[in-house]
């Protein structure tokens, strides 16, 4: 059975109750009187964190390390390596990987 909230418009109280679908269809009345108006579900991508440090209370989402380094791949690859091309020429460049053989620049999919 789904779990459903209602929420009165007079008084502002909130009610969550599990209720088969049936019944869900049919009217709640408050305490006061009022009829209840259902609510939309609150739907949440839940974040699991990983306690880095127990002492401190650091915590990290899971793989965060792949993710900054990813994050820090990306950004130097759409906005140093121009720059570094421009700076050090295009023999440098094909030595150090930024341009690849045919003569055109490495792109964020192509750099793991």
């Amino acid at each position: 059975m789904p779990k459903y909230t209602y929420k009165c418009p007079k008084c502002d109280t909130t009610v969550s109750k599990l209720l088969s679908i049936k019944k869900s269809k049919e009217p709640m009345q408050c305490e006061c009187g009022e009829v209840m108006n259902k609510q939309l579900p609150k739907v949440m991508e839940p974040s699991v964190m990983d306690t880095v440090d127990k002492y401190r209370n650091v915590k990290h989402r899971k793989d965060q390390d792949k993710r900054l380094r990813k994050r820090a791949k990306d950004y130097f690859v759409e906005n140093e390596m121009p720059e570094l091309i421009a700076k050090h020429g295009v023999k440098e460049s094909k030595k150090m990987g930024w341009i690849k053989k045919n003569g055109k620049r490495v792109k964020k999919d192509d750099m793991k």
